[in-house]
């Protein structure tokens, strides 16, 4: 497999979808129907849902095809549960399910990751993966698989965290705004130099995620 910095500045259209292809690898068997559902979604549906399926949506899809151990799967449950089961909870997370559709996700990258981190269970790394599964032509999933790769770029080291020595990193809101950018700059220009309209920030960091070691 190509190195990711070798990969990183490659100006092979070929090299570059086969390193978008290899996310697919990394898939378990049991949540690919789930990942194609997720990479084929209907924003238009997901917008349209009653607060109470949105939250059954955000249970029993989104939460699962993000947290793929059963741990964290499990603690992030417990966290939607409590925030928004009960009536009080649903009223919020409509008035959330509102502002994520109705903000400028491209122009307010920031603003959009606030919104969507108050959905209980839900940090950066959340957050993101939910923007970008609902807006993956204006954001990309931002977690420690792709900060590792970005920190392997000279020129970007001194804008993200660093690994601590039990392999975590804790991304912050500006630091994932950032790498939001890093993704669109990057689609901009693959699809600048291949000249086509298929790269997205979301497969930007599908291609960052599917490179990791």
């Amino acid at each position: 497999m190509m190195d990711f910095l070798t990969l990183w500045t490659s100006d092979s259209e070929q090299e570059w979808k086969e390193a978008l292809n290899r996310y697919w690898s990394f898939v378990q068997p049991a949540n690919y129907a789930l990942e194609q559902d997720m990479d084929h979604l209907d924003r238009a549906v997901v917008q349209s849902l009653t607060a109470a399926d949105f939250y059954d949506w955000l249970y029993n899809k989104y939460f699962v095809w993000k947290y793929t151990q059963k741990n964290r799967l499990a603690t992030t449950r417990r966290a939607l549960a409590k925030r928004h089961q009960d009536a009080a909870g649903l009223k919020e997370l409509e008035e959330i399910q509102r502002q994520i559709f109705t903000i400028d996700t491209y122009a307010q990258p920031s603003q959009a990751l606030e919104n969507v981190t108050r959905i209980g269970g839900l940090g950066t790394a959340g957050a993101s993966g939910l923007l970008a599964v609902l807006f993956p032509e204006h954001f990309g999933t931002v977690d420690v698989f792709v900060a590792e790769n970005l920190l392997q770029v000279p020129a970007y080291v001194n804008q993200l965290p660093t690994m601590k020595p039990n392999g975590t990193i804790n991304i912050t809101k500006d630091q994932a705004v950032w790498m939001v950018k890093v993704f669109r700059q990057k689609a901009d220009e693959l699809n600048a130099m291949f000249r086509t309209d298929f790269w997205t920030p979301r497969r930007i960091d599908m291609v960052l995620w599917g490179t990791r070691s």
